[in-house]
C-alpha cells in the first residue's frame, strides 16, 4: 500500500523548538564538560591556588617531608656490543658500540660525549632497556642486580624530542603526569617544587605552544620534557642530548650562569640521584658541571671516570683559555699535535692507551666489587629498602592497583579522558571541522529542497487512486500507468525523461521517481558527509601514539587504558554528533515529521561517526605513517561508497564479492536512514533494486 502519514506527527512550530532545544543542549555540554575538566585542579587547591606567589611573581616552595629521597641506583654495565644486520644479502653486520663499560655511581651527573655517530645515543637506549632492534651483548645491573621488571620504575628516559601537548599549559601538563603516576596526596607540593627547581614556576599558566603558535621557548619547553620525567621522583634518570636545539647563549636563563637545563640536572644528582646525558660541545662553565665524563669514540671508550682528572688520564695537556669541552671534541678525531715531533702531527691511540690504564683496572675492580655486593654504595641502597615502601607508592603501584601500574585501570581511563577532551576543546581545527561539517549537511539539505517535483511524502497513492484513476501502488495500475509512457531514454544521468506523449499520470510517476532519486541522493551525501569527516581522527590517532609509546613505556598506564580511552572519547563524541548534526539536515530537508523518524536518523547520525573514526583507529593501527594511513582511509571509504547499493545495484554486484556489500558500513547507515522514512511504500522503479529487510 502506498505511503500514509503516521498518527504520530510533530508539526513545524515543535519540531522548530526541538532544533532551539537541540542547540542549546550542545551549547551547555561543552560548558558542563568543561566544569567536570576543571573541577579536579579547583579542588586541588584553585587554578591558581596551588602556588605561593612573591613580588615578582615567582613561585616560592617550601621544604616539607613531601621531598622523597628515592633509593639510590647505582649501575653499572661490562663489555655492552652492539650490531645490527644491514640490509642485503651477504652484507657484513654494523658494529655500533664494541665493548664499553663503565659505572654510574649514586649523586653524580655524568656527560656521555663523542662524535656523531659513535654510539651515545645507543648507549643510552640500552641502559634505560629501551632497545628493540639488533643484537646486544653485555651485562647491565641495578644495584648488583639484573634488570627486572620493575627497572623501569626506577628509571627515567628524556629522548631527544620534546613530546608536549602544545594546548595545555605547565602547570596542566604536570598535572595530569601526577594524576596517572602518583598519590593525590603528593601531587600539589610535588608540581610546586619540581617548577621551582626547573625555574618554571613563572610560566605555570603559559601554553607550551610549538614553532607556529608561539608559547614556551625552546629551553622552557626542553624542562617541561624533562620535568615530565623527574616529576615521580626516579632514583635514575638518562637524558638524551637535554640542550639539543639551543645554542651555547641560548641554553643560559636568568637564574644563574650556567645553563639552566644542566643547572637542574646538577641539583637533582646533588640530591643523591644517578644521572647521565649525552651532550656534543658545551660551555666551559656547563661542562664544569658534571662530575664524571665517559668519552666514546666509533664505539670504544677513550675515557671513563672524573673531568678533574681526564687530562692527567689521556696525557694531554690543556691551555688555560682554551675550554675543556673543545679538548674533549678534538681528541675524538684522533689527531694531536706532539711537540716532541718537531710539530707534525700524529695518531694518538687514546683507545688502547685508556684500556691498558689503572683507571681501566680500577672501574673493572669497581664492577667486580658491586656484582660481589661489597661496594660502598650498595650498603645505602640496601638501608633504603627497609623504609616503609609507602615511599615509593607512587612508582609501584598505589591506589590498589594491578599489573605493575601507579593507578587503578578506571582512574587511568578518566584521566586520559579529561586530558583527550581537554586538548579537544582548544583546538580550533578540530572545532571548525565541527562548524564546516554542520554547514555542508544544512547545503545539502537546502540542495534537495531545489527539486521541482515534491517528494512522494507529499502525493501520497490517493492523488493517483482519486485524481488519475490508476494506483501506482498496485501491480496493475502501475503497469496502466507506465504504458502510457514513452520514454526517451530509460534513464540517464539518474532521471527519467519522458517523451511528448506521455499520459498526467505517467508524467506524475516519474516526476516522483526523479523525487525518489533526489531523495536518495540527498541521504546518500549526508552519511558520506558523517563518515568522511572523521578523516580527522586519522593524524590524531597518529600524534597521539607518539605520546602512549612514552607514557607507556614509563608504566604510566596500560595499553588497555588508552584504548578504553580512546573508545570512551569516541562514543561521547558520537553523542555529540548526533545531537548536534542531526537536526542540521532533518529539518531543513523536510524529511519525515515523526519523533521515531528522528530518532532512528540520529541513531544512524551518531553510529557513522562513530563507525568513521574506529575505521580511522584501526587503519593508523594497521599502517604506519600519517601518508598512508590518510591513504587508506580514502580508499576504505571508495570502496564502501560502490558496494552500499547507492552507485551500483546490489543486484549488479558480482556473486563472489557480494560479502563485501555486508562489510561496508555504508549499506547498513544507507538503508536505515531510508528505511526510516518509509516515503515511498513498496513503489519499484525501473532499473532499481529493493532494500533488504
Amino acid at each position: 500500500m502506498g505511503y500514509e502519514s503516521l498518527s504520530i506527527g510533530i508539526n513545524d512550530a515543535v519540531a522548530a523548538s526541538f532544533a532551539v532545544l537541540s542547540v542549546a543542549v550542545f551549547i551547555c555540554l561543552p560548558i558542563a564538560a568543561w566544569g567536570w575538566l576543571v573541577y579536579p585542579l579547583w579542588r586541588s587547591g584553585g587554578l591558581h591556588g596551588w602556588i605561593t606567589r612573591g613580588g615578582g611573581g615567582r613561585m616560592h616552595s617550601t621544604e616539607t617531608g613531601a621531598r622523597r629521597t628515592p633509593r639510590p641506583a647505582l649501575v653499572t654495565f661490562r663489555d655492552i656490543h652492539y650490531s645490527v644486520k644491514l640490509s642485503g644479502r651477504g652484507r657484513p653486520e654494523l658494529h655500533i658500540l664494541k665493548g664499553v663499560s663503565g659505572v654510574l655511581l649514586p649523586g653524580t651527573l655524568t656527560a656521555i660525549m663523542g662524535p656523531s655517530g659513535c654510539g651515545k645515543s645507543t648507549l643510552l637506549d640500552i641502559l634505560a632497556d629501551t632497545k628493540r632492534v639488533g643484537v646486544v651483548e653485555g651485562d647491565v645491573r641495578l644495584n648488583g642486580e639484573a634488570r627486572g621488571t620493575d627497572f623501569r620504575s626506577t628509571c627515567a628516559y628524556v629522548m631527544q624530542e620534546d613530546c608536549c601537548h602544545s594546548t595545555l599549559t605547565v602547570h596542566e601538563t604536570l598535572w595530569f603526569v601526577c594524576a596517572l603516576r602518583l598519590g593525590p596526596d603528593e601531587r600539589l607540593e610535588l608540581i610546586t617544587r619540581t617548577m621551582v627547581d626547573l625555574d618554571l614556576a613563572h610560566v605555570a599558566d603559559t601554553r607550551i605552544g610549538d614553532d607556529v603558535s608561539g608559547g614556551l621557548s625552546g629551553g622552557q619547553r626542553r624542562r617541561v620534557t624533562i620535568a615530565i620525567e623527574i616529576l615521580s621522583g626516579p632514583a635514575l634518570v638518562l637524558l638524551d642530548e637535554p640542550t639539543s636545539g639551543l645554542d651555547a647563549y641560548g641554553a643560559q636563563q636568568a637564574v644563574a650562569t650556567p645553563p639552566a637545563v644542566v643547572a637542574a640536572l646538577r641539583r637533582f644528582a646533588d640530591r643523591g640521584r644517578t644521572l647521565a646525558c649525552t651532550i656534543h660541545q658545551p660551555r666551559a662553565e656547563t661542562f664544569a658541571l658534571f662530575h664524571q665524563l665517559l668519552l666514546i669514540k666509533a664505539g670504544e671508550t677513550m675515557y671513563c671516570g672524573p673531568v678533574p682528572d681526564f687530562l692527567r688520564g689521556c696525557g694531554v695537556a690543556c691551555p688555560p683559555s682554551v675550554n675543556l669541552a673543545d679538548v674533549v671534541v678534538d681528541l675524538t678525531h684522533t689527531k694531536e699535535a706532539d711537540a716532541d715531533a718537531d710539530g707534525a702531527e700524529q695518531s694518538v691511540d687514546l683507545v688502547a692507551r685508556f684500556a691498558a690504564s689503572a683507571l681501566r683496572r680500577k672501574i673493572e675492580d669497581e664492577i667486580d666489587s658491586v656484582e660481589l655486593g661489597c661496594h660502598p654504595d650498595l650498603a645505602d641502597a640496601a638501608a633504603s629498602l627497609e623504609a616503609p615502601k609507602e615511599q615509593e607508592g607512587a612508582r609501584v603501584g598505589c591506589c590498589g592497583s594491578s599489573g605493575g601500574y601507579p593507578t587503578p585501570l578506571m582512574h587511568q581511563v578518566g584521566v586520559l579522558v579529561r586530558r583527550q577532551w581537554t586538548l579537544d576543546t582548544r583546538n580550533f581545527g578540530y572545532q571548525f571541522t565541527w562548524v564546516l561539517n554542520g554547514f555542508v549537511l544544512a547545503l545539502n539539505a537546502s540542495t534537495y529542497l531545489l527539486v521541482e517535483q515534491p517528494p512522494l511524502s507529499a502525493q501520497p497513492a490517493s492523488v493517483y487512486r482519486d485524481d488519475m484513476g490508476c494506483d501506482p501502488t498496485e501491480p496493475s495500475g502501475r503497469q496502466g500507468c507506465v504504458c502510457h509512457v514513452p520514454m526517451d531514454e530509460a534513464a540517464s544521468n539518474g532521471q527519467y525523461n519522458v517523451g511528448a506523449d506521455a499520459t498526467e499520470c505517467g508524467r506524475a510517476i516519474l516526476a516522483s521517481a526523479n523525487a525518489v532519486f533526489a531523495f536518495r541522493g540527498f541521504l546518500f551525501l549526508v552519511i558520506n558527509a558523517l563518515f568522511v569527516n572523521e578523516a580527522v581522527f586519522v593524524p590524531a590517532v597518529i600524534a597521539d601514539k607518539r605520546f602512549f609509546a612514552r607514557e607507556h613505556g614509563a608504566r604510566a598506564y596500560s595499553v588497555l587504558a588508552w584504548h578504553l580511552a580512546w573508545l570512551v572519547k569516541l562514543g561521547l563524541t558520537a553523542a555529540l554528533k548526533a545531537l548536534f548534526y542531526t537536526p542540521c539536515f532533518y529539518f531543513i530537508g523536510q524529511l519525515r515529521p515523526a519523533w521515531s523518524a528522528y530518532l532512528a536518523a540520529a541513531l544512524v547520525t551518531g553510529g557513522m561517526g562513530l563507525a568513521g573514526s574506529a575505521v580511522a583507529m584501526l587503519l593508523t593501527t594497521l599502517v604506519p605513517g600519517l601518508g598512508a594511513a590518510t591513504t587508506a582511509f580514502g580508499c576504505a571509504v571508495l570502496l564502501y561508497q560502490n558496494v552500499c547499493g547507492f552507485f551500483l545495484p546490489i543486484a549488479a554486484i558480482p556473486p563472489y564479492l557480494t560479502w563485501l556489500t555486508w562489510t561496508s558500513v555504508f549499506t547498513y547507515g544507507y538503508y536505515a536512514i531510508v528505511t526510516s522514512q518509509q516515503m515511498f511504500g513498496s513503489i519499484e522503479l525501473p532499473g532499481d533494486t529493493p532494500a533488504r529487510t
